[in-house]
């Protein structure tokens, strides 16, 4: 009586090979639904950029234009762009003095420098520095060369090591999305693909 008793809850109950074919279809379940709710980005010849990414890029545009916004608000109180309105004692590394109101902030004599002290003494900015995605914002008057030569020139907004796909997504968004060509250029690092170097053109009255 007992064998028997012993032999119908053995009969009863759900062997582990069982338990292990529930969840491999469950599984496949799943991921066939993923699969089909989720399917492959297409194949576009661009760089896939996540959705996180492209939020990054927009919150960068809108730190610069928001510094757009601070290079004009200078503007409006002097007449000159900060960097370029000359002050007495004022002076560079070599001593030469710094700003000369022609309308370009240069880089060669550290125009490009004096531009965040001005903001900030100026009571625009808080600090003396303007930080973009942790990174250091520069502006200066640049000349963009191709191989036919100088294909472009103005102010450009500069950060180094910035992200190179989030990078790309504020071309795509905001410009032609070309990475060498339009208002956005971005310039990847030789030995580090990851990163590049992120140019967008400064234009005080956009």
């Amino acid at each position: 009586m007992t064998q028997k008793l012993c032999r119908a809850r053995r009969d009863a109950g759900i062997s582990m090979t069982e338990v292990i074919m529930v969840v491999a279809i469950v599984m496949a379940l799943v991921l066939a639904s993923l699969y089909l709710f989720n399917p492959a980005e297409p194949d576009t010849g661009e760089d896939y950029v996540p959705p996180w990414r492209q939020t990054n890029a927009v919150y960068a545009y809108n730190a610069l234009e928001e510094f757009r916004g601070h290079m004009q608000a200078y503007y409006d109180m002097f007449g000159v762009l900060p960097g370029d309105r000359p002050e007495a004692g004022y002076t560079n590394s070599t001593g030469a003095p710094i700003g000369n109101s022609d309308g370009h902030i240069q880089r060669g004599n550290e125009e490009n420098l004096k531009v965040f002290r001005d903001l900030h003494v100026a009571g625009i900015t808080p600090n003396d520095t303007v930080l973009v995605r942790g990174r250091p914002l520069d502006i200066y008057w640049l000349q963009v060369r191709g191989e036919q030569g100088v294909i472009d020139e103005g102010h450009y907004l500069r950060l180094d090591g910035f992200n190179r796909l989030e990078a790309q997504a504020m071309d795509r968004r905001y410009d032609d999305g070309g990475e060498a060509s339009g208002d956005i250029l971005c310039f990847p690092y030789e030995e580090d693909n990851d990163f590049a170097t992120l140019l967008v053109k400064f234009s005080l009255f956009k």
